[in-house]
């Protein structure tokens, strides 16, 4: 029983030592996903002030919902807006 335990154990210090790893392996962007870019490149996630910030003209797409977070183009970043479904 003691073995067992231990594998136990064991198995979950493997398992949690991998986690931060795989959590932040694109960059964290809060609510939103982001895809095309690159993350500290192109657009950067400020998580002290739930920020998703655009920092080059790169062709990103932004999606997701999200009612504390919020989006900032840096100035002289052309930007093209599509379409969104807003729930207010």
């Amino acid at each position: 029983m003691k073995k067992r335990c231990l594998s136990i154990l064991l198995a979950f210090c493997m398992v949690m030592a991998f986690l931060p790893q795989v959590v932040f392996a694109e960059g964290n962007t809060g609510d939103f996903t982001v895809t095309g870019g690159r993350f500290g490149t192109d657009y950067y996630y400020d998580d002290s002030n739930k920020t998703l910030e655009i920092l080059t003209g790169a062709p990103i797409t932004i999606s997701g919902t999200t009612k504390t977070d919020q989006i900032v183009v840096n100035r002289n970043v052309p930007a093209k807006y599509y379409s969104c479904r807003c729930e207010h």
